[in-house]
């Protein structure tokens, strides 16, 4: 007699989380309990919670006894496993952990065939040694099987359940919404045509988005330390409402709800020394969800590329023009450096080089008309980089090697 599950899957309480946990405890229940083969296909874009439904639906399964000995998980991933040979191999090691197989200088040995045939011994040996016993393949981004054109290992799998009566699973997770169409008829015709497809916003409200939040924050810490504050302390701390309305107004996505919960179980170890206050922990994993992609490329700047550009800076904000050519930066630039004595002087190419490559940064831009016998002139306004992102890439120390009038100039306006 097979195992009898005895509660129902403990999941998210979010109505959206259960409907697909319930459809994909399903499957499992008629391949693990009632020893039938089954498949299905989720598919929705990155981050929207394939991974956390398939979780969800096999955690009463893997946290009971009996049920972990009717069944066995073995996980695949086609970014890494598109290939047969080290794909079979993936598989056997999950099956078989504790036999060894020896690797002459680390090849795959055998043809194609002779690694099916060991993958499909494998899967018998599985059955025959307790029983029934049903394997659930989960496939993560199973779009590379197909478009690899290597779909021949999802037909073995299926074959070899057909033929020795196997109870398998394949859950297939995917970003490709028509994924199954571009299967090859013998694989779409033994694969169930159950496709599941999840949207990308999840969550009703901010107040769904919260609740799942704190739900993993107690999946991911169950030991609560005392010296703690409570989760739902910290889930209501002002600067904590704020962030998550920001990622909620902006993103809608598990991707979001996972960072957050690993930073914020991060910093709240007791064992750290130095935890920072709410207010400027929760500003800095802000500064980390909503980083300014020009304000990272500012700050990374070698000293003579942020020196140019804030010679382009200065020369808009004095000479009250928009644009530029290299000549006029050049001239600034020297007449810079001569005021400070100790500034490290660059030759002409170098300085050639530096602000052509602010142009190919996408922080200069050319001006679309070239004057006639005039060198090409730039902007640098216009392209997206303000004071505002310039002062918040800027740290103390770039402003202690400037010269000196460009740092006065700093000082003065930013």
């Amino acid at each position: 007699m097979p195992p009898k599950k005895q509660f129902s899957p403990d999941f998210c309480p979010l109505p959206s989380i259960q409907k697909h946990v319930k459809e994909v405890d399903l499957i499992l229940e008629s391949v693990i309990l009632n020893h039938l083969s089954e498949s299905i296909i989720l598919c929705g874009p990155s981050g929207c919670g394939k991974s956390v439904i398939v979780h969800e639906a096999l955690l009463p399964y893997s946290t009971d006894k009996k049920l972990q000995a009717a069944h066995q998980i073995v996980h695949i991933d086609g970014a890494t496993h598109c290939e047969l040979g080290a794909c079979v191999d993936a598989i056997l090691s999950q099956l078989q952990p504790n036999k060894i197989r020896l690797r002459p200088n680390g090849s795959v040995v055998g043809t194609a065939a002779e690694k099916l045939k060991e993958l499909t011994d494998a899967l018998a040996g599985v059955s025959t040694r307790t029983g029934k016993k049903a394997v659930v393949f989960v496939i993560d981004q199973l779009e590379n099987f197909v478009e690899q054109k290597n779909q021949l290992l999802l037909y073995s799998l299926f074959d070899s359940a057909r033929e020795q009566d196997l109870p398998i699973c394949v859950i297939g997770l995917s970003t490709v919404l028509d994924v199954l169409e571009k299967m090859e008829k013998r694989v779409k015709s033994r694969f169930s045509q159950r496709v599941m497809t999840v949207v990308g916003n999840l969550f009703a409200d901010v107040e769904d988005f919260s609740t799942a939040v704190r739900f993993m924050l107690e999946r991911r810490l169950p030991d609560w330390p005392e010296n703690v504050p409570d989760i739902a302390a910290i889930v209501l701390e002002p600067a904590c409402i704020a962030l998550v309305n920001r990622l909620f107004e902006s993103r809608k996505d598990w991707q979001a709800v996972n960072m957050l919960v690993e930073i914020i179980a991060a910093a709240r170890d007791p064992n750290l020394v130095d935890v920072p206050e709410p207010a400027t922990f929760y500003g800095r994993v802000s500064d980390f969800f909503f980083a300014d992609p020009t304000q990272r490329l500012i700050r990374d700047l070698p000293h003579l590329h942020l020196t140019l550009l804030l010679c382009c800076f200065e020369f808009v904000d004095t000479q009250q023009e928009d644009t530029f050519n290299y000549v006029m930066i050049q001239e600034l630039y020297a007449t810079s450096t001569r005021q400070k004595t100790r500034s490290v002087k660059f030759g002409e190419t170098f300085v050639r080089g530096a602000f052509f490559e602010l142009v190919d940064y996408g922080l200069l831009r050319p001006t679309t008309t070239k004057p006639r016998n005039e060198p090409q002139r730039y902007h640098s306004l216009s392209l997206g980089v303000s004071k505002y992102q310039l002062r918040g890439a800027l740290k103390e120390s770039d402003l202690g090697s400037l010269p000196t009038d460009l740092r006065q100039w700093c000082e003065a306006h930013m």
